[in-house]
């Protein structure tokens, strides 16, 4: 069974974690297969977001052992959107 799949990223939105009172985005994706499991979402860190510089529509790398984003596959067209943070939220 694969340990990492490639995915594309269909949506973005903040997640307030209120018990670790910190922020992060989770990351919707195409749905795949790990281990048994469907997953149609991970969650990012904020810092990561902006240094990896993960846009919608970019082809992403997903990680089995935590669900997380560890690469950007780089098959940009022109077509991906930046996510914005809101202030107000």
């Amino acid at each position: 069974m694969p340990t990492e799949v490639e995915t594309v990223v269909r949506d973005m939105e903040m997640y307030k974690s209120l018990r670790f009172n910190d922020v992060s985005i989770k990351v919707r994706i195409d749905p795949v297969s790990l281990y048994g499991h469907v997953v149609d979402h991970v969650f990012i860190k904020h810092t990561d977001l902006l240094r990896k510089d993960i846009r919608v529509g970019d082809h992403i790398i997903v990680d089995k052992d935590y669900y997380i984003v560890t690469a950007l596959v780089e098959k940009r067209d022109g077509s991906q959107k930046m996510f914005v943070l809101k202030e107000d939220e």
